[in-house]
């Protein structure tokens, strides 16, 4: 999920798109039959398709041919899958796989068993983007199914250029917060309106006022080689006073224990993402053990922070062995 902006798409930038697609357009034939026209790209164990509303992401032993404009017809042999003989007569259902569609803006045409074997196959092959985008499907289509528990899960842990997912509150349980200090104010509530949070399914508003921390359990872990926190944040309240600061908290199990940085709120109505490096959070403790089993924020000011907060991530310098959890 990219929220550079975190927007309304561009007008400009769609009828560009369109604009474009019209003129010069790829079309790719599936072995069931299924054309789709736009722009093809090769992206490993997969063909991405992009139209002028959405991108598909197709399997390439489900594509019989790729007719590119100004090129003659590539059949399958000529691409980089692995050839695939005629198709026997067979029912519909046993066709090969339809396109999956990645923009939430078409209903999903698979079943979630099959998307979770998809997505468990291509993280063992490292193409980590397809299997992304197989375990949203999961969540966003059927979020009540048992793979959407699993999806979850692997979500934290198939590697993203933005850093593992530690929060995406894409669910309301997501934002069940401990509050620790009393506070004038103590208030974690889960937006799902799509006015709201254009991207993903959810996102935590988050008020705090007078010396209170809201705390968000995680999996424990150690982040002995994390580089940096990142997070999308956005408030149209007026900061009162000049800074503006805020705190994100690592915590541990003791109280004593637990490392906090600074960061800015503009409180101007705009999606901004936030980026603290490991060097800026102080330690409480030179205990060098520590397993820390929730995030957060605080504020120590007596004057108000109500913000939205959406996708904590976190960047390390290798992969965590199991996540480190346990």
């Amino acid at each position: 999920m990219r929220r550079m902006t975190r927007g309304a798409c561009s007008a400009a930038l769609v009828a560009a798109a369109l604009v474009a697609l019209t003129a010069e357009s790829d079309t790719i034939v599936l072995w069931d039959g299924q054309v789709i026209e736009g722009t093809v790209k090769d992206q490993g164990e997969a063909w991405q398709i992009e139209t002028p509303t959405m991108i598909y992401a197709v399997a390439k032993t489900a594509v019989r041919e790729i007719k590119r404009v100004g090129a003659e017809t590539e059949g399958v042999g000529a691409a980089p899958a692995s050839p695939r003989p005629e198709p026997p007569a067979a029912p519909a259902a046993e066709t090969a796989p339809k396109a999956v569609a990645f923009t939430g803006k078409v209903g999903n045409t698979l079943p979630p068993a099959h998307l979770l074997r998809e997505a468990e196959e291509a993280a063992s092959r490292k193409t980590f983007g397809y299997a992304r985008e197989c375990l949203k499907q999961i969540v966003k289509f059927h979020p009540n199914s048992t793979e959407a528990v699993r999806a979850r899960a692997l979500l934290r842990d198939v590697p993203d250029e933005d850093g593992r997912l530690l929060l995406g509150f894409d669910t309301a349980a997501e934002t069940q917060a401990q509050f620790v200090g009393g506070g004038r104010r103590r208030e974690v509530t889960w937006i799902n309106d799509p006015k709201v949070v254009p991207d993903g399914d959810g996102a935590a508003r988050i008020v705090l006022q007078g010396g209170v921390h809201a705390k968000f359990p995680i999996p424990p872990q150690s982040f002995a080689t994390l580089k940096s926190v990142s997070f999308w944040v956005w408030s149209e309240a007026p900061i009162v006073g000049m800074t503006g600061t805020t705190y994100i908290v690592l915590y541990t199990d003791d109280p004593r224990d637990f490392m906090q940085a600074s960061f800015q709120i503009k409180g101007d109505g705009v999606w901004r993402m936030v980026k603290v490096d490991a060097g800026r959070f102080k330690k409480r403790t030179k205990n060098e053990g520590r397993r820390f089993t929730a995030i957060g924020f605080w504020n120590p000011s007596p004057e108000l922070r109500d913000i939205i907060v959406d996708e904590i991530r976190v960047i390390e310098e290798t992969p965590p062995v199991s996540q480190q959890r346990g």
